[in-house]
């Protein structure tokens, strides 16, 4: 690929994805096709996933369904899905993260408590007892490879296992993202930033701009067995590393011997150059948490400049974050923006504009063939009015809101709960 290679990163572990060259935001940084897809039938994710009962459900029919499509597949195609890391497997050179055998007691222990299954059940899940195609026995398993790796495939809740973009490491404040083309049948990775040649390039494994530090981090821990180490969520930078955790260690030290130490006493105990590190992330809890109450109350603005200054609020927000510039979130803001205009503005030059430029952001992220939310846009740009009107996005809400109860909420969860 003349865009990214996989390669070392300097001061972490593993391979990632590094620019070769400069890569301008919305471009296709790669395509892919899946060796393995299970189907929404398949795996049993056709009610609300977030059952004990559909996980049960996911858990019987899943192993041996992915178990039979592997055997099944070439051989070249075996080995490139037998090469992709197993976050289950005790020892596994192809994980990023490392190899580790309590991280892996870990992870069966949840899916052991979330499912009620036996240790004995859980632990056959992920391991692999006999040669299986390309993978021999005592080594990583093709379940836990799928688990560690798959992708969500469209809109009806399949899972695709991809040789090359499973393999896009995981940031809070991602400059890529995965996204589903229509038209391709397959998932493809876009820069939603501009890139610099030797940066990483990173996607977000999960909806993350509303969560804090802590839920980030236990999510990562919980589902691939990593902490998260991205900017957002260790802000420390790697040359103060060793600095950094000395003076944790000493201040443990401190309030061990000192429990009645106020926390004013343990801040100045701080060097200066320090403390920044130490409130970044609680900062970023606090704007993340206001992230998420003005999304709630957008829709509830009372007149145009009450919505304004909540838009307003909210770009400022994602740009402190680092989301912005940044093509997701810059396309939720204009939506956001368009709807305001819509329903109280009287502007028709602005809300044209704002059209135009949602357009514009749409395509980039999504693409143009079988884009239905792009079609959408560009009859409400070609309109003779130009712009949408209110009563077009009560139409669309009303559509989306029918769509999601006839499912139970099952496409969001699911590309939540299944990398």
């Amino acid at each position: 690929n003349s865009l990214f290679a996989f390669a070392e990163r300097p001061r972490k572990s593993g391979l990632g994805a590094v620019a070769r060259a400069p890569i301008e935001a919305g471009t296709v940084v790669c395509v892919d096709r899946p060796v393995i897809v299970l189907e929404g039938e398949e795996n049993g994710l056709v009610e609300d996933v977030d059952s004990v009962a559909t996980n049960k459900i996911y858990y019987k029919r899943g192993p041996p369904a992915i178990r039979k499509k592997f055997e099944e597949l070439p051989e070249a195609d075996q080995r490139q899905a037998a090469a992709l890391s197993d976050c289950h497997a005790e020892e596994d050179r192809s994980n990023p993260h490392g190899s580790d055998a309590q991280r892996r007691k870990l992870l069966l222990i949840i899916t052991q408590k979330k499912l009620g299954m036996s240790e004995d059940d859980v632990e056959e899940l992920y391991t692999t007892k006999e040669q299986l195609g390309v993978l021999p026995p005592g080594t990583k398993s093709i379940f836990g490879i799928f688990r560690t790796n798959c992708i969500p495939q469209g809109e009806e809740n399949a899972q695709g296992l991809y040789p090359l973009i499973s393999r896009f490491n995981h940031s809070c404040v991602p400059n890529a993202i995965y996204t589903w083309r229509p038209a391709l049948g397959t998932n493809v990775v876009v820069a939603t930033r501009d890139i610099a040649e030797g940066e990483e390039i990173c996607v977000s494994y999960f909806k993350s701009h509303h969560m804090t530090r802590e839920e980030r981090r236990k999510r990562t821990m919980f589902t691939w067995g990593f902490n998260c180490e991205c900017q957002a969520c260790k802000p420390v930078p790697d040359h103060m590393n060793e600095e950094f955790e000395a003076m944790q260690a000493h201040i443990r030290q401190v309030v061990l011997r000192n429990p009645s130490l106020t926390d004013d006493v343990v801040l100045r105990m701080i060097p200066q150059e320090l403390q920044k590190f130490v409130y970044q992330p609680l900062e970023s809890d606090d704007r993340r948490e206001r992230m998420w109450h003005l999304n709630q109350q957008m829709e509830l603005a009372t007149n145009l400049q009450h919505g304004l200054m909540m838009h307003s609020e909210m770009r400022k927000l994602f740009e402190e974050e680092k989301l912005i510039p940044g093509l997701v979130f810059e396309n939720l803001l204009c939506e956001d923006l368009l709807n305001l205009h819509a329903v109280y503005g009287t502007n028709i030059t602005e809300a044209r504009r704002v059209t135009r430029e949602l357009c514009r952001l749409e395509e980039l992220l999504r693409g143009k063939e079988g884009n239905e939310n792009l079609a959408k846009f560009v009859r409400w740009r070609d309109s003779e009015r130009g712009a949408p009107t209110a009563v077009d996005f009560m139409v669309d809400h009303q559509r989306a809101a029918e769509y999601f109860e006839s499912i139970n909420g099952t496409v969001e969860r699911t590309a939540m709960n299944f990398r």
